[in-house]
């Protein structure tokens, strides 16, 4: 694709009518199978983004399965269609074009997807039972991530909005695996947690990390990364 052509918007729109379609076809029980699935994430170019060492920082494919119905993938997949389209043409890379059973092998692969071993300090560290305690106390990230699966699948302005998304309202993320899943916020504007938690937020609409002296803020990293 030339670097100065954008992507038709028409042909966004029609990419993800047929994500919605595949995403119904899938929740009716349609044939899906994991191992075309995973074909289809490679050759849809999906793999430049959503694996390590991607060409483009994205979340991570496991992001996308995490505690996630259908219904919210699919949500997700069209709010964020647009900041999405800007950072494919950005970096040259062509919209995908989903056939067939391609969404329904797509999403049987995603959701196939099994947790991984974390190679972080366990809860039981001293840091992350601290970070712990502030988690679910002083800095209330239990507002909006509540266990076990540490989202409450609402969606909130927690002040990072975009230019062309000024008043936007965003999917409360899953926090596990959320060692794996950098960069961070719908646009990957965080490249590490750190940076996450200390986004300008004026209107202090991203919980109380405000409040947090530096230590704190590193106690309850350690904690997130443990989850």
């Amino acid at each position: 694709m030339a670097s100065g052509a954008r992507i038709p918007w028409c042909a966004v729109a029609l990419g993800i009518a047929s994500i919605v379609s595949g995403v119904r076809g899938f929740a009716r029980g349609e044939a899906a199978e994991e191992a075309p699935g995973r074909a289809v994430f490679v050759a849809k170019g999906c793999a430049l983004c959503h694996e390590e060492r991607a060409v483009l920082q994205a979340p991570h494919v496991s992001a996308l399965r995490k505690d996630r119905s259908l219904f919210e993938l699919a949500t997700g997949l069209w709010n964020h269609a647009p900041m999405m389209e800007a950072r494919m043409h950005e970096s040259g890379l062509p919209w995908p074009k989903f056939e067939g059973r391609d969404m329904n092998d797509l999403l049987a692969y995603i959701q196939s997807l099994a947790a991984e071993p974390n190679p972080n300090v366990p809860q039981s560290d001293e840091a992350a039972r601290r970070g712990k305690l502030l988690f679910e106390g002083k800095a209330a990230c239990t507002t909006c991530h509540p266990g076990p699966h540490f989202t409450d699948k609402k969606s909130y302005n927690v002040g990072v909005t975009s230019l062309n998304e000024p008043h936007a309202q965003y999917d409360t993320p899953s926090l596990i695996e959320a060692y794996r899943t950098a960069p961070y916020y719908h646009d990957g504007r965080a490249a590490t947690l750190k940076e996450a938690l200390m986004q300008p937020d004026p209107e202090h609409l991203h919980g109380n990390v405000k409040d947090l002296a530096p230590q704190e803020i590193e106690d309850l990293i350690a904690y997130v990364l443990s989850l």
